[in-house]
């Protein structure tokens, strides 16, 4: 874990954030920073480990991002009904 800059488990970051609330985390999902699920990159972190690396939300790769593109269909698809 020592290439993850900063990364405390079960511990806030230096903005008091955590995995849960720093929207790069999912239930059983992990932290998406550092890579995509079980793939190279990814660490199974907890929801009250933290890092001071969070991307902003909604950048490519993380969980957010994810969440808005699935949105983003959703509402497309009912739209076109």
């Amino acid at each position: 874990m020592s290439e993850r800059s900063g990364y405390k488990v079960d511990a806030e970051n230096s903005k008091g954030e955590t995995c849960w609330s720093c929207g790069h985390w999912l239930i059983g999902g992990g932290c998406w920073k550092y890579g995509q699920m079980h793939q190279e990159g990814w660490i199974n972190s907890g929801p009250n480990d933290s890092c001071e690396e969070w991307l902003p939300e909604g950048t490519e790769g993380t969980i957010t991002h994810e969440i808005a593109i699935s949105a983003a269909q959703i509402k497309e698809s009912e739209s076109s009904e």
